[in-house]
């Protein structure tokens, strides 16, 4: 009797390990679909994430996804050996980081069994090699989402073969875009309807980079109107070296066209040499309704507007621009639980960077730059 006793112990022992060994290889994501909440099994057995890059923007995003709330294998490939020591002295240093997360650090793809599977990749090389990345990660590897830095690519064929690829392999893809997605810019959605015009104003804060950030705003506040013309005939004759070695930096005004079924929305952005810091920028938006005025550096807002019944009211408020750092995690951990996040999609954008690009192609052109008469745009 005391035999089949401890016979029956053991194994209703080992149906209980087995059951919470099945549990635990069998996590569900939650998603939703309109106001139902529903689960469904992962084909991806573990959170994990790659991060491609880890230099200046890269190591941003890297130290940002260390605080994500969900414990996650971090996977992080940089070829250069003394970024990856730069992150591996951030990861041991960083005090906020979530202490379940793993974290491996490699010098290359092959380094990555073939058909790993990651929910979340962010590409943050610079846009000279990210086509290629972004083949080879596809190829190796299979991807749930993708975050893709900007300057997004160098050549209007590599945004649309990159589009193919992530349409093949199925891949949603996000820009990081992410004054679309600050509380800044939902300040602004819930404001303003469209037609909505934007005055970006400031020196050295880096036009060719960064002029997808606000076009993309404006966008994104005309309801993602793709119907969109650019005009680069103000831009400063010539250009100037960029920081970053090898590439190039214009300087002068970029405008832009939106044209909507209600009228138009103009999107002016002025990037000086003057003396003024790159984030003392000032911003005005606008519409028949109402106008802000905000202060990137001082992060007041002062805004008037005129109701249906004609009568006005002042606002003020404060913004301040999450830093990447900041900003990512949070990104990352709207993917993983609800399938999608507030960074603008790649397709949503795909229009305008291209026709940036153009814009830039055809002023270096004009300035002599060889590259560019070979249809590259030497920025990043």
């Amino acid at each position: 009797m005391y035999r089949m006793k401890t016979k029956l112990y053991y194994a209703i022992v080992a149906l209980v390990v087995v059951y919470i060994l099945y549990r635990l290889l069998q996590p569900a994501d939650v998603w939703k679909n309109g106001d139902q909440s529903r689960t469904h099994e992962s084909e991806f057995p573990r959170r994990s994430i790659l991060i491609i890059g880890v230099g200046n923007i890269g190591l941003r995003h890297f130290q940002s996804v260390l605080e994500l709330e969900d414990a996650a294998d971090i996977t992080v490939v940089d070829p250069s050996g003394s970024a990856l020591k730069v992150a591996l002295e951030l990861y041991e240093t960083k005090s906020s980081k979530n202490i379940h997360s793993r974290v491996f650090f490699i010098p290359s793809l092959n380094g990555i069994a073939m058909g790993t599977k990651f929910d979340v990749g962010i590409i943050a090389t610079t846009s000279s090699v990210r086509r290629i990345v972004i083949e080879d990660v596809l190829m190796c590897c299979k991807l749930r989402y993708v975050i893709l830095e900007k300057v997004l690519f160098q050549t209007t064929e590599d945004h649309r073969e990159v589009r193919k690829l992530l349409q093949k392999h199925d891949v949603t893809a996000y820009v990081n875009a992410l004054w679309s997605s600050i509380p800044l810019a939902k300040y602004l959605k819930e404001k303003f309807k469209p037609p909505v015009n934007i005055l970006v104003q400031g020196s050295n804060w880096g036009l060719c980079c960064n002029a997808l950030h606000f076009f993309a705003l404006a966008a994104f506040l005309n309801d993602w109107s793709t119907d969109l013309s650019i005009d680069g005939t103000l831009l400063i004759p010539g250009y100037q070296p960029a920081k970053r070695q090898g590439y190039v930096e214009i300087f002068g005004e970029l405008s832009g066209k939106f044209k909507l079924p209600n009228g138009e929305a103009n999107i002016r952005t002025e990037c000086g040499q003057g003396d003024t810091a790159p984030d003392d920028r000032v911003f005005v938006v606008w519409n028949e309704k109402g106008e802000i005025a905000w202060s990137q550096k001082t992060g007041l807002l002062r805004g008037s507007f005129t109701n249906e019944k004609y009568s006005k009211s002042s606002e003020s408020e404060t913004f301040t621009l999450p830093m990447v750092s900041e900003w990512t995690h949070l990104m990352v951990f709207q993917l993983l639980t609800t399938g999608e996040c507030d960074l603008p999609l790649y397709e949503d954008v795909f229009e305008i960077s291209i026709k940036l690009t153009e814009v830039f192609l055809s002023h270096l052109s004009e300035a002599g730059n060889e590259a560019a008469r070979e249809g590259v745009c030497l920025i990043t």
